[in-house]
């Protein structure tokens, strides 16, 4: 049986049947998603990445604890979205608040996963990945969801890893949102008016055969770029020079007034509305 942690405030749950009020609670759970053994995710991407020994896995999945936001109009026969939030640092953990209600509005359950281990001593392989797998499993086991409307998104330096969480387990994820920064699996080169060149470099492998061509034919993918951003101009250029070319369904928002910081909630329906036209 899962473990709940359901601190009192967090159930706001009004009398009123047409206002009901969202549920957000941390939980711990118990299976492991098929896919997220050590061997499996070295397959899928690729990589040299498994544990020592033959083990499945480096945590113990009853000690990890995540957050989950429900929907206050959620019901049993109805059939929502999962959307599993990767946080940007360990000091940034929680889902921004004011997304909520937008979330609410297109039907998703969102839930974040808290490792353990402080980001520079675990290997994202071992620990983020696998989590964010584990994460939507369990979801999926426990609510009444919708298999075609499974997401991910990451901020800044966890846009690249639920980049490639996205492009590898096509299977698991329908699509992605990538806010700020986001991964390739080739090179891509940017030519100045000066003659300059600049190369971005692959952040990680191509899906194997196996699974590319699902990436590719079925992904739905929204990089949201800030105007005023330190990256914006490697965004365009990525977007533009490799995802038209390797991704069928994809698109490019470019916010006025945003910088280096997460959209706001009009911004994000706005994405999330973008994501589910492609």
């Amino acid at each position: 049986m899962r473990r709940l942690v359901l601190p009192a405030m967090l159930l706001l749950f009004s009398g009123c049947a047409e206002t009901p009020e969202p549920l957000r609670f941390v939980t711990t759970f118990e299976e492991h998603h098929p896919e997220s053994s050590s061997t499996e995710i070295s397959q899928r991407t690729r990589m040299s990445s498994r544990l020592p020994g033959g083990q499945a896995h480096s945590y113990l999945l009853n000690e990890q604890s995540f957050t989950v936001h429900v929907p206050g109009a959620y019901r049993p026969q109805g059939h929502y979205g999962v959307l599993v939030w990767m946080p940007p640092d360990d000091n940034n953990v929680s889902l921004p608040p004011e997304w909520q209600p937008a979330l609410d509005r297109h039907k998703l359950i969102a839930v974040v996963p808290h490792p353990v281990q402080a980001a520079d001593q675990r290997n994202p392989f071992h620990h983020d990945i696998p989590l964010v797998l584990d994460a939507v499993h369990n979801i999926n086991q426990q609510y009444s969801t919708d298999t075609n409307r499974i997401y991910i998104a990451g901020f800044s330096g966890s846009a690249i890893p639920a980049s490639l969480i996205a492009f590898h387990f096509p299977d698991v994820f329908n699509g992605g949102i990538f806010i700020g920064e986001v991964g390739t699996w080739t090179d891509v080169t940017r030519k100045a008016i000066s003659g300059k060149t600049r190369t971005y470099p692959a952040a990680f492998l191509q899906p194997g055969i196996r699974y590319f061509y699902q990436t590719q034919r079925d992904g739905r993918y929204v990089i949201i770029a800030g105007a005023d951003s330190r990256n914006r101009r490697r965004l365009e250029t990525v977007y533009r020079d490799f995802f038209p070319s390797n991704l069928r369904h994809c698109a490019y928002m470019e916010i006025r007034g945003m910088g280096d910081e997460m959209p706001d909630a009009g911004r994000l329906e706005r994405a999330v509305r973008r994501l589910e036209s492609l």
